[in-house]
């Protein structure tokens, strides 16, 4: 007895019917379907990088015990001591390692940067011309610092002056301290 092979049905376009092709190749484009997606929705959320991030910080490493930033070992000295001379909002504080020294933001009046002494005492004031709501402070290192606006969602980087000034812009300035007091701003995208 001859044996013949079943010839796939076709549909009136010239291609293949449905139910022409194995389960089992449905099953495969499904998975590919469903991985892609998958795939697609955690690149766009991120999923990755907080995998990434998770899978090289979650683990301890032999010897962070002894670091500077290990913080089971830190003991408040001072606790909610009023500064002098600073009645409104101190919205953010950093440390200046360069100059041993606190800097400070402060926000409902005037937006001024402030520099305090470690034990909290008021030393300079920097106004701050231009910006909206100042919730963040992070000293970059060389007298520069990244101040974060959180009305306008922008983040500016600027060098520090090392005398006193008569104000801080974001702005291009004409002014003969432009060099040190121009400030680079970074939109969120």
């Amino acid at each position: 007895m001859k044996q013949t092979r079943a010839m796939p049905s076709i549909a009136p376009n010239g291609l293949p019917r449905l139910n022409a092709l194995p389960k089992r190749v449905y099953r495969w484009l499904g998975l590919g379907l469903l991985l892609a997606i998958g795939l697609t929705v955690g690149v766009a959320l991120h999923w990755d990088e907080r995998l990434y991030f998770h899978l090289t910080h979650a683990a301890p490493v032999a010897g962070t015990e002894t670091t500077d930033r290990w913080l089971p070992d830190y003991r408040v000295l001072i606790e909610a001591k009023p500064v002098a001379g600073i009645t409104r909002n101190l919205s953010a504080i950093t440390y200046d390692r360069d100059l041993d020294r606190l800097l400070g933001v402060i926000n409902g009046g005037p937006t001024q940067i402030v520099v305090l002494s470690k034990t909290g005492e008021l030393l300079e004031r920097f106004p701050l011309r231009g910006f909206g709501d100042i919730e963040g402070l992070a000293y970059l290192g060389g007298g520069r610092v990244a101040v974060s606006d959180e009305r306008s969602q922008q983040l500016s980087i600027f060098q520090l002056p090392t005398r006193r000034e008569p104000s801080i812009s974001p702005r291009r300035s004409s002014s003969r301290w432009a060099s040190t007091s121009t400030a680079t701003r970074v939109s969120r995208a």
